[in-house]
């Protein structure tokens, strides 16, 4: 997915993206961000102009997305998942 949905979140920025590729794996869909299918100009434009006439809802996203992106892609916590994979390929527990 786009570094640019990971850069986003933390600043308190909800995220517009298309459902494309990996967009869905780096936000919460509804909470951080809102996904519009491919090539729907339209539901783009609804899409942001919800948060240009919605201050709260901007509010809330951000907050949900700088938690989502501190909790699931962290650098320590993604150093550990790493650490863990490669305990599991070595056989160790």
């Amino acid at each position: 997915f786009p570094t640019v949905i990971l850069e986003a979140q933390p600043m308190g920025t909800p995220a517009v993206a298309p459902r494309h590729a990996g967009n869905a794996e780096g936000l919460l869909e509804g909470q951080s961000a809102l996904l519009v299918d491919e090539r729907d100009i339209a539901g783009l434009a609804e899409a942001i102009e919800f948060f240009l006439t919605n201050p709260t809802a901007v509010e809330s996203f951000g907050a949900n997305g700088r938690e989502f992106v501190r909790s699931r892609f962290e650098i320590g916590n993604q150093v550990a998942g790493l650490e863990r994979i490669y305990d599991r390929a070595r056989g160790i527990s």
